[in-house]
C-alpha cells in the first residue's frame, strides 16, 4: 500500500538561489529526497516581496508583541508575513510533511533568534519563525523538521516514517473502506508497537467495531488516533523491543553459526552503539528468508524507501 508524500520545502533548500545573499543551500536530505516525494518549494520571504539579494530580516519582540522587521528599511513586514502564511497554507490541498530552513526568521521552527529592537545584535532569546509557526499551528499531525535536525540519524529516521505512514493514511482515508482500514491496519502492527501500545489499543478497537461504523466515523476517529500514536518519536528501547520479537518468531528457523550475530547487533543496538538502520536492515534479511507473509507485510521493516536507508551525510 504505497502513496507518495507531499513535501512543502524551503526554496533555498536545493531549488532556487533565493537565500537573502543570493546564494542557493545544499541539504543532502532534501537532494535525496527528490525522487520520493512531491516537492512544494516556497519562500515566504520572496512571497511577501523583499528581492534577492536583500537586507537582513529580523524578529523583534517588544513587551508582548512579536513583528517581522527589516533595520535597514524600518519595515514592519508582519502583517504580509501573516497574511501570505495563512493565504498559502489554506490553498494547500494535501500535505503530508514540511521541510524548513532551519533559523530562518520567517522558516525556522526553532533556534531563530528573537531581538529586543531592529539594530541591537544581542539576541533576547530563540523562537520560531513566523511561516513555521503558522506551518505548526495548521498542521500538527504531519512531519515537520528542519534540514540541519535532519542530519542527526534517528530524527531523520523517524522524519521519514512519520511522513510515509501520513502519506500511507491520508490515501487510505481518501479510499475509506472496511477491508482496506483492515489491511491497513494490519500491515502496521508492529511499528504501532514500537511508536505507542496505547493509542495502538484504541486503534484495534477502532478496527474492531469498524463494520458497525459508517465510514466517515471510521475515518475520522483512526485518524485522529493513528496522529496521536505517530506524533512522538519512540524511544529506542521500545524499538530493542519489537526487533527482539522479531527474532524471538523466527529463533528456531535461525542457523546456529548466525545466532551469535544477530544477537551482538541487538546488544550494539540497545548500548547506543548501533543506529536503527542497519538493525532494521538486517532483521529485514531474516523476515525475508524465514518469515510468513504476514510478517513479510509489515511496514516497520520497510517504514520508506529503502533507498534512504542509509544514514545522511553532513
Amino acid at each position: 500500500m504505497s502513496a507518495k508524500p507531499t513535501v512543502v520545502v524551503s526554496r533555498c533548500l536545493e531549488f532556487a538561489p533565493v537565500r537573502y545573499d543570493g546564494q542557493i543551500i545544499e541539504s543532502p536530505v532534501v537532494r535525496r529526497l527528490k525522487r520520493f516525494v512531491k516537492f512544494v518549494p516556497i519562500c515566504p520571504e520572496m512571497e511577501i516581496g523583499l528581492g534577492v539579494p536583500r537586507p537582513k530580516i529580523r524578529l523583534v519582540e517588544n513587551g508582548q508583541s512579536l513583528t517581522l522587521w527589516q533595520p535597514s528599511s524600518g519595515r514592519d513586514l508582519t502583517l504580509k508575513i501573516r497574511n501570505f502564511s495563512r493565504s498559502f497554507l489554506t490553498s494547500l490541498e494535501e500535505v503530508d510533511g514540511f521541510i524548513l530552513k532551519s533559523r530562518s526568521p520567517s522558516c525556522g521552527i526553532r533556534g531563530t533568534k528573537i531581538f529586543s529592537n531592529g539594530s541591537d545584535n544581542s539576541h533576547l532569546r530563540r523562537g520560531q519563525g513566523f511561516f513555521a509557526e503558522a506551518v505548526l499551528r495548521a498542521y500538527p499531525a504531519v512531519a515537520i523538521e528542519d534540514e540541519d535536525r535532519l542530519l542527526d540519524p534517528d530524527r531523520f529516521d523517524h522524519f521519514l516514517t512519520k511522513l510515509f505512514a501520513v502519506a500511507r493514511c491520508r490515501h487510505v482515508k481518501s479510499r475509506i473502506s472496511v477491508p482496506l482500514l483492515n489491511q491497513f491496519h494490519t500491515e502496521n502492527q508492529l511499528l504501532y508497537r514500537a511508536y505507542n501500545m496505547t493509542e495502538q489499543r484504541y486503534l484495534n478497537l477502532i478496527v474492531q467495531a469498524a463494520s458497525r461504523n459508517p465510514c466517515e466515523m471510521l475515518r475520522s476517529e483512526y485518524e485522529r488516533h493513528f496522529h496521536h500514536l505517530i506524533f512522538k518519536r519512540p524511544r529506542y528501547t521500545s524499538h530493542a523491543k519489537v526487533m527482539e520479537e522479531i527474532v524471538a518468531l523466527l529463533w528456531h528457523k535461525i542457523r546456529s553459526r548466525d545466532k551469535p550475530i544477530i544477537k551482538r547487533l541487538l546488544n550494539r543496538y540497545r548500548n547506543r552503539d548501533l543506529p536503527l538502520s542497519p538493525l532494521r536492515m538486517a532483521m529485514r534479511e531474516l523476515v525475508l528468508k524465514f518469515g510468513d507473509a504476514d510478517l513479510k507485510r509489515q511496514t516497520y521493516l520497510k517504514p520508506y524507501p529503502v533507498e534512504l536507508e542509509l544514514i545522511p551525510e553532513r
